[in-house]
């Protein structure tokens, strides 16, 4: 056989090999822009997917500040954010979606920046910074309570008539945890979540 097919064959066997066992993703290389702009939610749940999927690894966020709406941690994932890099929670309340839970303990009404449900060897790690904006979510949702109440119901349960502003359970907490295994948050700021910084929920 010819050398060079051969040497050309190791050499794609080899980049093949490195990519499988590779454990470390920087999501700018994967189409997530730090602007504070551009809408994350989805290229950043693609890639927590495809992480898991391969058997996990740390997702590293660099210098930036990244807008996304709810992500969801799968098995095996390490969100590990840098110095300045900044995780901003969107300010539209459509951009979050429920925990949803079959089990005896009604999540029903739980939204979150980041959430993880019946999930193993997850962390939060770094020393940047995860910025719910709750505050500005939260005047969002007041907002949509006067200007539509049937869109306002679909987001959540109820009103606080007495004291003017959204109950409980209609507001995203910034973290939420559900019977989850192996958590670990190291090293990074939680700040300004609309409802709880962070629940966790019959977790080990």
């Amino acid at each position: 056989m010819n050398p060079r097919i051969i040497f050309l064959s190791l050499l794609l066997i080899l980049s093949s090999f490195i990519s499988s066992i590779k454990s470390e993703y920087v999501v700018t290389e994967y189409g997530i822009i730090g602007d504070a702009k551009t809408l994350n939610t989805t290229a950043i749940q693609n890639l927590i997917d495809r992480v898991s999927e391969k058997g996990g690894g740390k997702i590293i966020f660099p210098t930036g500040k990244f807008l996304s709406g709810s992500i969801e941690l799968k098995d095996n994932i390490e969100l590990y954010f840098e110095s300045e890099a900044v995780l901003l929670g969107s300010k539209n309340p459509f951009d979050y979606k429920k925990v949803v839970s079959k089990d005896t303990l009604s999540t029903r009404h739980n939204t979150a920046l980041i959430s993880a449900h019946l999930r193993n060897n997850i962390k939060l790690t770094g020393s940047g910074t995860v910025n719910g904006q709750g505050g500005y979510l939260a005047l969002a949702l007041d907002s949509l309570y006067y200007a539509d109440p049937d869109a306002y119901f679909k987001i959540s349960r109820s009103y606080n008539e007495r004291r003017k502003r959204p109950n409980e359970g209609g507001r995203p907490n910034l973290i939420f945890f559900n019977q989850s295994k192996n958590i670990q948050i190291k090293g990074v700021t939680l700040k300004n979540g609309a409802e709880w910084v962070t629940k966790i929920e019959l977790c080990d």
